[in-house]
């Protein structure tokens, strides 16, 4: 079966500095996790398989979405209609002048070509679909008048709106409490199931990787140490992963 995501010998770097090793790995519709130390190289390949790479970024490689060559392709028809990307923190990435509503519409009349009434109820759907309990209040309000919760929510719904088959969320609940991450962390599950997307899941928290992933690669230093079952990462060999479990707190 043909892969979702498929990412062979990539590298990257800055000027001489390489910060990407050829990196290979593959994934389906699953929920495939990324962990690794700060700086590993975990956000510098979601920016690559994205098209996005910082400033002064150079890499090359071979990145496979669907059969599509992502280094030839036309990354606009891609790029939030079948590839969506949730950052850290949703509130400094959504525009701060503009109302929720407006910029999720502002997707689904890219993406889906809405119009008119259509528009504002497709968009009050997508609210509701993240569980937001007032949708309409949501659909109102500029991203400073949100806490860190419903700013996620209302970046997945923005991300929804081109119905993606690959969703990226970079560390989406390292700036969320604990309660707010795991409600957030069942939405992206349920949609997952529900709709039937690949999930690549970059995250630090191996413990929340265990218990909510399929699969997980773990990098160091720019290269694939391992990648094997989520639910089998405490059993790990590996001299990083178990350095890396070693380094998480206990009560």
């Amino acid at each position: 079966m043909r892969p979702l995501l498929a990412l062979e010998d990539l590298h990257a770097g800055f000027g001489a500095a390489e910060a990407l090793h050829g990196v290979s790995l593959a994934m389906g519709r699953e929920r495939f996790a990324l962990v690794g130390g700060s700086g590993a190289g975990k956000s510098l390949i979601a920016r690559a398989i994205l098209r996005l790479p910082p400033p002064g970024a150079w890499m090359h490689g071979r990145i496979a979405f669907d059969g599509i060559d992502l280094m030839q392709a036309d990354m606009r028809a891609l790029r939030g209609r079948r590839i969506g990307w949730i950052a850290q923190d949703a509130r400094l990435s959504l525009d701060p002048v503009m109302r929720v509503g407006a910029q999720i519409e502002e997707s689904l009349r890219l993406h889906r070509g809405l119009s008119g009434r259509a528009l504002r109820e497709a968009a009050l759907g997508l609210l509701a679909t993240v569980r937001l309990a007032d949708p309409v209040r949501v659909y109102g309000l500029h991203p400073h008048e949100l806490s860190g919760g419903m700013g996620q929510r209302a970046m997945i719904a923005m991300m929804l709106a081109g119905e993606p088959d690959l969703l990226i969320a970079d560390e989406p609940t390292s700036a969320l409490d604990a309660s707010t991450a795991m409600q957030v962390l069942g939405l992206l599950d349920e949609l997952v199931a529900r709709r039937g997307m690949g999930l690549l899941f970059i995250c630090h928290d191996l413990r929340l990787v265990e218990g909510f992933c399929d699969r997980v690669a773990v990098i160091e230093a720019g290269r694939i140490v391992e990648i094997g079952a989520a639910a089998s990462l405490g059993q790990s060999r590996h001299p990083y992963t178990s350095r890396l479990l070693a380094a998480r707190p206990t009560l």
